[in-house]
C-alpha cells in the first residue's frame, strides 16, 4: 500500500516532502536511476544505521518492506510493462521481417549495426510486440532461422499504432 500510494503521489507530480523529494530531484538529473531505486538506497542507508539500535531482524523486515514498496512505486509510476522490444540479428532477416509483418500484423524496423570485432555491417530487426505474442514470435524465429541472435527486453511503454495512444 505504501508503494502504491507513493507511486500515485509521484505520478501526480507531487512529493510527500521527505526522502522521496530528494529521489525525485536525483531522477530528474540522472534519468537512468529510477525514483524507486534511489528512494530504496536512501531508506536502506537509514534502516541499516538504525539496525544497530532496533535489532537485526527488525531491520531485515524493514528492508524487505522498503524494497517491495520501491518496486510497487516504480510500477505505479512507469506502468506495467506488457510490451517487449525484440532485436533480431540474422542472415535471413528479410524472411523473418516478412513473416512478422504478415503473420503477426506487426511493424518491423530495419536497423544497420556494425560488428565491433569484424567491422562488417549487418541488418538488425527491431519489433515491439505484446507479451501474448512472444510465443508466436519465437515460433517464427525458430522456423525461419533457429540460429538467429535475439534480444528481448522490456518496453516500459509503447505509444503508437497498435499500442497505447499518446496522452496530452
Amino acid at each position: 500500500m505504501l508503494g502504491a500510494g507513493l507511486g500515485l503521489i509521484m505520478r501526480g507530480g507531487a512529493t510527500t516532502g521527505g526522502s522521496d523529494m530528494i529521489a525525485r530531484m536525483v531522477h530528474k538529473r540522472f534519468q537512468f536511476i529510477s525514483t524507486g531505486s534511489f528512494l530504496f538506497a536512501i531508506d536502506c542507508a537509514v534502516v541499516i544505521s538504525a539496525g544497530f539500535l532496533i535489532g537485526t531482524s527488525e531491520a531485515l523486515y524493514a528492508l524487505i518492506n522498503i524494497f517491495l514498496s520501491a518496486k510497487v512505486m516504480d510500477t505505479v509510476i512507469v506502468g506495467f510493462s506488457s510490451n517487449k522490444a525484440c532485436f533480431v540479428m540474422s542472415a535471413r532477416w528479410q524472411e523473418i521481417a516478412d513473416r512478422v509483418m504478415r503473420d503477426m500484423d506487426r511493424g518491423v524496423t530495419l536497423l544497420t549495426a556494425r560488428g565491433a570485432y569484424t567491422g562488417t555491417e549487418r541488418p538488425t530487426l527491431l519489433c515491439v510486440i505484446s507479451r501474448s505474442e512472444i510465443m508466436t514470435f519465437k515460433r517464427i524465429l525458430h522456423e525461419e532461422d533457429e540460429n538467429a541472435f535475439v534480444i528481448i527486453v522490456e518496453a516500459h511503454e509503447a505509444i503508437g499504432d497498435g499500442f497505447s495512444v499518446m496522452e496530452k
